[in-house]
């Protein structure tokens, strides 16, 4: 693996139905690439959306 190759970041999922309630978005660094996430209600910040059906 090369030293410059970056890091892949540990996923954390949510549910439709938590990322739908999420009222904030952020980004933790103005790079153009940088990942945008929502804040839930929990307080969590997930890098992916899971949908279930009922």
């Amino acid at each position: 693996m090369s030293a410059n190759a970056p890091m892949r970041e540990v996923a954390r999922r949510a549910f439709a139905t938590e990322f739908n309630d999420a009222s904030h978005t952020f980004k933790e660094s103005d790079d153009e690439r940088a990942p945008a996430y929502q804040l839930l209600p929990t307080g969590r910040r997930p890098t992916a959306c899971s949908s279930s059906a009922p």
